[in-house]
């Protein structure tokens, strides 16, 4: 079965619960990647729900791995945010959204 994936570290972490997997590394945008599963070329593919969720593909998810699974990659998801000290107008979001540091 060729599975997409996209980080390196993938197909180790399916591996350990799937071993009847096999992996192919494509490149490119995300619609090139459905593109590729929608034609046949692949069996399934693997990427961030977030990614899909923000360009309104949501729909297409099946499944979502637990964490016991497969890890996030490091810095998924992960937003910094600087403002200058000075701006009041921007600290009530700070506040109410963000882990000051």
């Amino acid at each position: 079965m060729p599975l997409l994936h996209f980080q390196l570290t993938t197909p180790s972490q399916l591996l350990e619960h799937r071993n009847d997997l096999a992996f192919k590394l494509l490149r490119g945008n995300v619609d090139t990647r459905v593109r590729k599963l929608d034609n046949g070329e692949y069996d399934a593919i693997v990427l961030a729900a977030a990614g899909l969720t923000r360009l309104h593909l949501s729909h297409r998810i099946s499944e979502y791995f637990s964490k016991e699974i497969m890890l996030p990659a490091i810095g998924q998801g992960a937003l910094c945010i600087e403002s200058r000290v000075q701006d009041e107008s921007i600290k009530p979001f700070f506040k109410h959204h963000c882990s000051l540091r």
